[in-house]
């Protein structure tokens, strides 16, 4: 058995030697032309130019993502961004995506992994994926060529992309040859410096390059082209950053020379790495991987930076050489950033994770293929005020896009008679087919790019009232409600959209009412605050949200409504004390609160109907407001109620706690004089009750044995208190206006009995069990204290065990 192991261990070592070295070179704004090989007579990139001559050239290479952040996060994970999620504003990328990052897999399965450059994904796990690595990039406290020139070589202060090359080269130098490496380096340049006036910073090296030359102008560059972008195009930072780069003749010859030079700088560290590989003895094993991470506009439309969906944006040099093919290639095949990590680990022979988007680039490399896809969805989600998110799909022939926040915004081009995305043919009645084509299969793509996190908001309700058909309400400001999605967590924020068609609604236009994005964790009472609102003209209106670490969701459904003032209360009450049983089945069974709240009006307005339990008024105005969190009730109804809880007939308990309930009503309503004044009837009341102690503000709906009812107002904090006494098993569903509790108990024995909470998103919970000091408490696992007499728990599945001590 000692032999056959060793056997194995050997042939083990002889497949990982076969395995080739990889080097992933990617580069920081380069677009498809800024390359020799492409054509461009301007640029010195000769080292560039004889990868592609020896390898592989995908002249139609594109990015999913034209932006660096999530164009990066799209080549780690191998996920387009409709399902990381990932962009400048959200919190770390995701865990469950990262621990199949090509690189962590790559260190698993026995390559030395290296990184050095700009990484430009927020997570902590590098060295998880990394044995050696530097994350940097530009120093953007600099306001000048510091910004570049700021790393340390030896006493030399030297631009980042000769820092990057030499930790290139002191890597190939210190490497065992007898293991395989993967070496990705991410060259900051040829990135503008965006704090500096004069925006690009070069080597010295390439200094002399242009000199005397007149760079020509951009193409599209008249005024029309600007002209016929949309508003939110104009005014975005597509056309602020043109006037810091590229809107005065002067600006434009430094830029454009600036860019290239910056370029060539890159393409002079090549050289130097393929001349250690080969002083190393690597270079016949070796894979070199060049790409960039997203287009650019060098003032075409008068436009700078990249994020649209124009081809100067989303397509990008992509050049493999694999020295063990021998075979040169221009390709046409439509790649993509997420095929890198695929190509990577089909070099590793390590299979990718099924979820992945992309497909190996190998096949092609070999000629075994000439084709990977018809079709390609591009898209840029990230919701930021200056650049206006899009998405569309890109053939060979024909590419289609729209505006995310406006659908209507179409743009449809041939691309083989309009290669430079002039003519758009969106309005043009003879390409309504090919429109009509395009738009569907943009949409089966984004379905099949996303995931369950970006599930939208479900259970639409307004003025409480749920259902996708008509609705018909009586308040001509409604308010509006939903249940956040439990893979979201918690709500960072939300946007409203009412529009006065579905098709509008459809396209993503809130003619009536746009919220913009609301920074509140609010998910119920949202007031609408929109134009008047008709009464019997239908209306539409969807939500979206961001979660917990403000990554945006898709769009709800739509809910459809209609203002109708004149409707009246079905099933009316017939006294206080039917309607009183009534609203606590609805809220401990049904999750109705629109009845409970139409029968509170009725009787308010019907005072007659009070009859037998009228002092129980305040109480259910105090249900209804901790129920739903919602104050427009009370505030109508104040001072009616004032009067009706000091009737005589009263009983002195619950005269304690009609008071208790009015001196909360009169603080959130900010009448302090009346708030002391309840308070200090009450203060009377509970010397006349012999000094029994209410349960204060909080008056839980208790349900069963499980004693589940909101702490704070709106379910914000929901409280649980079971009183399991005798029972051995049990479960319970508690609907609640920010979703469902689910709770569940088993008695395992003497010494341990068990708790299933599963609280919704969006919401916390206090768990308050009577434990003696022999109890030990574990929450998921782990032990916790009940000093504070009660446990935090969680969005999600919360396991509680109670365990009598050993000791």
């Amino acid at each position: 058995m000692t032999t056959c192991f060793f056997l194995n261990m050997i042939r083990a070592q002889q497949l990982l030697h076969k395995r080739p070295n990889i080097i992933f070179i990617l580069t920081d704004d380069q677009r498809f032309d800024a390359l020799g090989y492409a054509g461009n007579k301007l640029i010195s990139t000769p080292e560039m130019d004889k990868l592609a001559k020896e390898g592989t050239y995908f002249k139609n290479a594109m990015v999913t993502t034209p932006i660096c952040a999530a164009s990066r996060a799209s080549i780690l994970t191998g996920l387009y961004e409709r399902t990381h999620s990932f962009n400048f504003r959200t919190g770390n990328i995701r865990e469950q995506y990262m621990v199949t990052s090509y690189p962590r897999l790559l260190k698993e399965a026995g390559y030395f992994t290296g990184f050095y450059g700009k990484y430009g994904v927020r997570y902590d796990g590098l060295d998880k994926q990394f044995d050696v690595y530097e994350s940097y990039d530009r120093n953007d406290q600099y306001p000048d060529r510091r910004g570049y020139y700021y790393q340390m070589l030896g006493n030399d202060s030297v631009h980042l992309t000769r820092y990057t090359g030499q930790k290139a080269l002191d890597f190939i130098e210190s490497v065992d040859p007898k293991k395989p490496f993967c070496l990705s380096l991410s060259f900051s340049s040829p990135h503008a410096h965006d704090p500096a006036v004069e925006q690009y910073f070069w080597q010295a090296e390439t200094d002399a390059l242009l000199q005397g030359v007149t760079m020509p102008g951009p193409e599209l560059g008249q005024d029309n082209y600007f002209d016929e972008q949309p508003e939110f195009v104009r005014n975005g930072f597509n056309r602020l950053r043109w006037t810091w780069r590229f809107d005065t003749p002067e600006k434009y010859q430094h830029s454009v020379k600036g860019y290239y030079r910056m370029i060539s700088g890159i393409d002079i560290e090549i050289a130097k790495i393929r001349e250690a590989l080969k002083k190393q003895g690597l270079d016949k094993n070796t894979v070199i991987i060049l790409m960039g991470d997203n287009g650019y506009f060098l003032g075409e439309r008068q436009l700078a930076g990249k994020w649209l969906m124009y081809d100067n944006s989303i397509r990008v040099p992509l050049i493999i050489y694999d020295p063990r093919e021998h075979k040169h290639q221009d390709s046409d095949a439509l790649a993509l950033n997420v095929d890198v990590p695929v190509t990577i680990l089909d070099l590793a022979g390590i299979a990718p994770p099924k979820r992945w988007h992309g497909k190996s680039l190998m096949h092609i490399v070999s000629q075994e293929s000439k084709s990977l896809r018809d079709t390609v969805l591009i898209e840029h989600l990230w919701e930021f005020e200056q650049i206006p998110p899009s998405e569309g799909v890109r053939t060979k022939q024909w590419k289609y896009f729209r505006y995310v926040n406006d659908k209507s915004y179409e743009e449809l081009y041939n691309l083989e008679n309009d290669p430079k995305e002039i003519r758009n043919l969106a309005k043009n009645q003879k390409y309504n087919g090919v429109l009509q084509k395009l738009r569907q299969k943009c949409d089966e793509l984004i379905v099949q790019h996303s995931d369950s996190y970006t599930n939208p908001p479900n259970e639409l309700s307004i003025e409480f009232l749920e259902g996708s058909d008509e609705i018909i309400v009586q308040d001509n400001v409604p308010e509006f409600g939903w249940v956040v999605p439990q893979g979201a967590v918690a709500q960072q924020a939300y946007q409203v959209l009412v529009a006065s068609s579905k098709q509008n609604l459809d396209n993503n236009n809130g003619d009536v009412w746009d919220s913009g994005q609301v920074r509140s964790d609010a998910s119920s009472n949202i007031t609408y605050n929109g134009k008047p609102l008709k009464t019997d003209q239908p209306y539409f209106w969807k939500v979206r949200i961001w979660d917990t670490d403000n990554r945006l969701l898709n769009y709800s459904k739509s809910q459809s409504f209609k203002i109708n003032t004149g409707s009246e209360v079905e099933n009316k009450p017939q006294n206080v004390k039917d309607a009183y049983t009534q609203q606590m089945d609805n809220y401990g069974k049904v999750g109705d609160y629109a009845t409970p709240r139409k029968n509170l009006e009725y009787l308010m307005q019907n005072p007659k109907k009070a009859g037998e339990g009228e002092e129980q008024l305040v109480s259910m105005f105090y249900e209804d407001y901790m129920q739903t969190g919602n104050t427009e009730l009370v505030e109508k109804y104040f001072d009616a109620l004032k009067t009706s809880v000091s009737g005589n007939n009263t009983r002195e308990s619950q005269l304690l706690k009609n008071l208790e309930h009015m001196a909360v009503f009169a603080k959130v309503l900010e009448r302090p004089d009346e708030e002391l004044e309840f308070q200090i009837a009450a203060l009377h009341a509970k010397r006349t009750v012999h000094g029994q102690l209410s349960d204060g503000i909080q008056n839980n709906t208790y349900v069963d044995h499980w004693g589940i009812g909101p702490k704070t107002p709106g379910y914000g904090i929901a409280s649980i208190k079971p009183q399991i006494d005798s029972l051995k098993n049990g479960s319970i569903l508690v609907p609640t206006i920010r979703g469902t509790i689910k709770a569940a108990y088993e008695y395992v024995s003497d010494r341990l009995q068990k708790f299933t909470i599963g609280i919704p998103a969006n919401m916390v919970a206090e768990f308050k069990i009577n434990a003696s000091k022999d109890n030990v408490i574990k929450l998921n696992g782990e032990i916790v204290s009940t000093a504070f007499g009660s446990i935090r728990l969680l969005p999600g599945v919360n396991q509680i065990e109670l365990m009598v001590n050993s000791f």
